[in-house]
């Protein structure tokens, strides 16, 4: 497989920000969040917490013991 640079697509926002949070896996887009502002400590822990609340369409979980996060 060849590895492709990621590639960033920035149309004007004078003071609009977002932030994405992105469960990514073997199987694609697994779970993602997006906020509106600045993320924090806080956020992130509420997103993996959500993160283990939801099952794949198979029912597997997205989080499984072992896994891991960068």
């Amino acid at each position: 497989m060849k590895l492709q640079p990621a590639i960033e697509i920035q149309c004007y926002a004078s003071d609009t920000k977002y932030m994405l949070s992105l469960i990514h896996s073997i199987h694609g887009v697994d779970y993602f969040n997006v906020l509106t502002g600045p993320s924090d400590g806080m956020e992130l822990l509420t997103f993996f917490n959500e993160t283990l609340s939801v099952n794949r369409v198979d029912s597997s979980i997205i989080l499984e013991n072992g896994n891991i996060v960068i």
